[in-house]
């Protein structure tokens, strides 16, 4: 795993601490946060992995995102947030690509991923609404009686 030259990891890390030493600073700010957002759903991917191995139960912790939260610095909801992003990329393709690609930002694939799971709850208890298409509101709700 480590061979030559480390692990992708520590090459990323040192690449980073490249870039934080440069002379020049100013960078496109776009291709930063572009960067930025894709190391997040690599984070939303890794926390999941986390989630399903158990490993997080090894120090005694109830939850994924409160071990997440415990050795990241980083708030429950934070870690709550990248769970859901990386288990709904699972079955976004186009939107984990279009991440990747930097063609959308973080936040808003997080928009997207929060909005799926009580979509699909709706499809399931009310086809009706769900068939309105993607501006589900009260009236698409009130179809369903």
């Amino acid at each position: 795993m480590l061979g030559e030259g480390g692990t992708p990891l520590s090459r990323l890390l040192a690449a980073i601490r490249e870039f934080q030493a440069r002379d020049d600073r100013r960078v496109d700010l776009k291709g930063l946060r572009a960067g930025i957002d894709a190391l997040e759903a690599e984070f939303a991917g890794e926390a999941l992995e986390v989630k399903r191995s158990g490993d997080h139960r090894i120090g005694g912790n109830i939850s994924a995102a409160t071990w997440i939260s415990q050795i990241c610095g980083m708030s429950v909801p934070s870690a709550k947030d990248r769970l859901c992003v990386g288990e709904q990329l699972e079955s976004l393709p186009m939107i984990a690509e279009a991440l990747s690609r930097g063609e959308i930002s973080y936040q808003s694939a997080s928009v997207i991923c929060h909005q799926l799971p009580g979509r699909r709850a709706v499809a399931r208890l009310c086809p009706q609404a769900h068939d309105q298409g993607p501006e589900l509101d009260r009236r698409s709700l009130s179809l369903c009686g």
